[in-house]
Order: structure tokens, then sequence, then C-alpha cells
């Protein structure tokens, strides 16, 4: 899946029925996932959105990014991204 090559990628000739036939994904009951009829091996206990009480206080306590904020005033722009990004550009391999 992390191939840099699309073409070469899990799934890119046949679609799904690849990733289904993977020896990693094989014991997955594919009818039931899609079904939605497959238990999460892992439900949290949560009394709502707000309710921090699994995550680590290391990362709540981390300042929320200027782009992530709900303030009224978005002040991201195209010249404050080509700031963050000076010298940096990419194109992919097959496009040079």
């Amino acid at each position: 899946l992390l191939q840099k090559d699309k073409s070469k990628r899990l799934g890119a000739a046949n679609d799904v029925e690849d990733i289904k036939k993977h020896d990693f994904f094989k014991a997955i009951n594919w009818v039931d996932l899609e079904a939605k009829a497959i238990l999460p091996p892992y439900n949290p206990n949560v009394r709502g959105q707000m309710d921090l009480k699994n995550i680590d206080p290391e990362f709540i306590r981390e300042p929320v990014p200027a782009s992530l904020s709900r303030s009224q005033s978005l002040s991201a722009s195209v010249q404050d991204a080509d700031v963050s990004f000076v010298g940096f550009s990419y194109a992919p391999p097959t496009e040079l």
C-alpha cells in the first residue's frame, strides 16, 4: 500500500480483491465487515464528544495549530503557505 509507484500498490491491478486475498487481510470476513456486523476489538467508554479521558494528557496540552482553530477569522492564505514551504517543490517522477 505504501509503494511510491501507484501501479505497484496492493490493489492497483484488481482493486479491493487483491487486498482481500492478501495474507494479512485473509482472516477478515469481508461480507460481515461490509454489513457492519463485526464488533470492533476495542470500544472506548466515553461520555460524549468532549470526554478526553482516553487521550494522553501530553496531547491535550499541545496548542491547536492556527489552521485548525475554530476562530471566526480564517487568516490562512496561499502567501502564508508559501512562507512555510520556501525551497520545497514536488513533482511525481513521471511528470518531471
